[in-house]
């Protein structure tokens, strides 16, 4: 991407060669011959992860109303325990957008 100026583009992955690129990543776990298209239909690089910044998280998204569903929804849990109170919900939502420190090690 840096040979083009690394401007903002979007790929199609099925039937395509950018989509055979092999993908080792936990992912790929269990399959031989794990390729991009296998995990994503499309691809839009933005600019490099480290130009990148972390969304603007919104409060209001969960509250008492939908607590319970918002538990039952929690992504990953076998990965990740469930949270057992609203401050652990923010904490782990705070933290999983947290670009910068999440990809602090992304060349």
């Amino acid at each position: 991407m840096s040979r083009h100026n690394n401007k903002p583009v979007g790929f199609d992955l099925k039937e395509s060669l950018i989509g055979e690129l092999r993908d080792h990543s936990y992912y790929s776990m269990g399959h031989t011959d794990f390729t991009l298209a296998d995990l994503f239909d499309g691809y839009i690089f933005l600019k490099p992860i480290k130009e990148l910044s972390s969304c603007t998280i919104d409060y209001k998204f969960m509250n008492d109303g939908n607590w319970e569903e918002a538990v039952r929804n929690s992504p990953d849990p076998d990965w990740h325990p469930r949270p057992q109170n609203k401050r652990q919900y923010w904490e782990t939502v705070t933290e999983f957008m947290n670009i910068e420190k999440r990809y602090e090690n992304v060349q």
